[in-house]
Parts: structure tokens; C-alpha cells; sequence
């Protein structure tokens, strides 16, 4: 019972809306913490794209504590983890390691709370981390497409024949209209 307080205090800065979703994983993974164990940290494993899905993962004394996809519950003995690698992407870190001959992974968030929780991981294991950091950069380019436009004057001569990407119309009197295109001198 007592790890189950201690996990809902490490949690407590994440809010009260993760607290009342996680609730029922705090539950199952306190209940799973042995007497000789001591809670060290608690945070937040994301799965999906943008890490829709939260999970609770509690590092104790001993083990890392954690649930799958289908709600069911996964222990890593601190001895058996080899091979740790962490990849940084835009909006999360990946935890990769070897457990028991298999290799297993672990998102986080990019955010305070999530990064300390890391850290806390690679100082309780022991466990100097390979760091290979494949930082995921996404660049936004503005690409500008021409629109295509067509014109009607309902009033007057149709003057404009020119053809381009960029049109500019400014009205500087009752009757009068300036046309630019291209960006080049204004017909009138």
C-alpha cells in the first residue's frame, strides 16, 4: 500500500487528470512492488504517434515496472538490461535495450518530468548508455504554388493578357484599378 502513495507522488506533477487515468495501473503495479523494494521514480511511457497512449513504467530498487498493450504487467530485473540506447526524436526519447536476449523499447516524452525519469534509469542501473543520439529534425518549408487564376473584368476593357504567379490588384480611385504582375510595373 505504501508504494502505491509513493508511486502517486512521483506522479503528482504530471496533474490530476494523469493520476485519475492511471489509476487502475498504479493499483496493479504497487500492488506487484515486493517489501524489500523501495520506489525510486514513476513517470510516463508513451506509445503511438505523438504519444496519445500514456503507460505507467516505476523504477524500484530492483526492477523497472511496466505494462504492455494489453494492459498486462512486465517486470526487467536491473541485472538482466544490456545494450542501452537512447534515441532522441522530435517530441520523444526512445529507450532501446537487450533484456534476456531480446530487444525491447521504451518512449518517453520530451518534457522535464520524463527526462529526469530517464535520468534517474541510467544512474539506478549502472549502466553506462551507448549514447547514439539520432535526432529527428523536421524542417518546414513553405512551398509556394502557384494558383491558378482567372480573371473577369465585369466592368470596362479587358486589358490583362500578361500570365504569371504573382497578381497584385490596388484600387487608388473610384474607376481605377492598378494591376501588377509579377511584382513588376503597375497597368492601370
Amino acid at each position: 500500500m505504501y508504494a502505491i502513495e509513493q508511486i502517486k507522488e512521483y506522479l503528482k506533477p504530471e496533474g490530476r487528470i494523469v493520476l485519475s487515468n492511471l489509476k487502475k495501473k498504479i493499483i496493479m503495479i504497487g500492488e506487484q512492488v515486493q517489501d524489500d523494494e523501495i520506489v525510486k521514480n514513476a513517470g510516463i511511457v508513451v506509445r503511438g504517434l505523438g504519444g496519445l497512449k500514456q503507460y505507467l513504467a516505476v523504477l524500484t530498487s530492483s526492477r523497472l515496472l511496466t505494462t504492455d498493450k494489453r494492459k498486462n504487467f512486465i517486470s526487467y530485473d536491473s541485472d538482466k538490461f544490456s545494450n542501452m540506447k537512447f534515441y532522441k526524436k522530435l517530441t520523444t526519447t526512445e529507450m532501446r535495450f537487450i533484456y534476456n536476449s531480446e530487444e525491447h523499447a521504451l518512449s518517453f516524452n520530451n518534457v522535464d518530468l520524463s527526462l529526469s525519469f530517464l535520468s534517474e534509469i541510467k544512474n539506478s542501473l549502472g549502466i553506462l548508455p551507448t549514447v547514439q543520439e539520432d535526432t529527428e529534425k523536421r524542417k518546414i518549408i513553405r512551398v509556394m504554388k502557384p494558383i491558378k487564376l482567372h480573371i473577369e473584368i465585369l466592368n470596362g476593357k479587358e486589358q490583362l493578357k500578361d500570365q504569371g504567379s504573382s497578381f497584385k490588384l490596388l484600387q487608388t480611385k473610384p474607376g481605377t484599378i492598378e494591376i501588377s504582375v509579377n511584382n513588376q510595373s503597375p497597368k492601370t
